[in-house]
């Protein structure tokens, strides 16, 4: 079943250069704060709230610590910029006021790095697609060439 919600990345100060992903149906930032010390730091909403975080589970798989707690041995900054460049259909809701300008540079310089390798995965999809569509078409009129090779 498909239904809206939001991505939230949290941080803890016991929990430092780790960071949680959570998925509510609700705004995590809007609601109360968190019990144990934690801290919501930035806030995405999505129109299918399992794709994007199984996409953004996929996407941070390789930094995984704990996956019982969906937590990451991430950066902060290069965390949020890896679910903001989820290929889904999403809105940034929020991000914690509390941002450095480095953290945000950070972010914005992970976001192009994370667009790149998306551009650089397109175009060689493109490749391999017009290289089969080739291929086909050379396989299709092999007989008719061989044929006008033969004669003459």
């Amino acid at each position: 079943m498909i239904y809206p919600g939001y991505l939230a990345l949290e941080t803890h100060p016991d929990r430092p250069g780790l960071v949680k992903m959570v998925k509510s149906i609700k705004n995590p930032q809007e609601s109360e704060p968190l019990s144990d010390g934690g801290k919501v730091r930035f806030v995405l909403h999505f129109n299918d709230i399992e794709r994007a975080f199984m996409m953004a589970q996929s996407k941070m798989s390789k930094h995984i610590e704990d996956l019982d707690n969906n937590l990451y041995k991430r950066h902060l900054a290069v965390a949020m910029g890896d679910l903001e460049t989820i290929e889904l259909n999403h809105t940034p809701v929020w991000k914690d006021p509390d941002l450095t300008e480095a953290e945000l540079a950070e972010m914005e310089q992970e976001i192009q790095i994370n667009r790149r390798w998306l551009t650089i995965r397109d175009r060689f999809v493109k490749i391999i697609k017009w290289g089969i569509v080739l291929f086909l078409l050379l396989n299709l009129f092999s007989p008719l060439i061989s044929m006008i090779y033969n004669n003459l």
